[in-house]
């Protein structure tokens, strides 16, 4: 099973995708949805995710600086 972390500080987004994802039945877990930089930061320490979907442009720290 692949496991997937979505951070991005627009919910609606978030919902919509992780709903297509779900719909093409493919072997994914969502492991976690974080809102901004530094709740992606904690997210990817703890879950260690296989597949990261992170916006760039968010509140406190953006998807660049996270990555950094």
């Amino acid at each position: 099973m692949i496991s997937i972390l979505i951070i991005d500080d627009d919910l609606n987004f978030v919902k919509e995708l992780f709903n297509r994802i779900i719909k093409q039945k493919l072997n994914i877990k969502l492991v976690g949805i974080g809102e901004n930089g530094r709740e992606a930061i904690k997210l990817i320490e703890y879950y260690k995710p296989d597949v990261l979907l992170l916006d760039l442009m968010m509140p406190h720290i953006n998807g660049i600086q996270v990555l950094d």
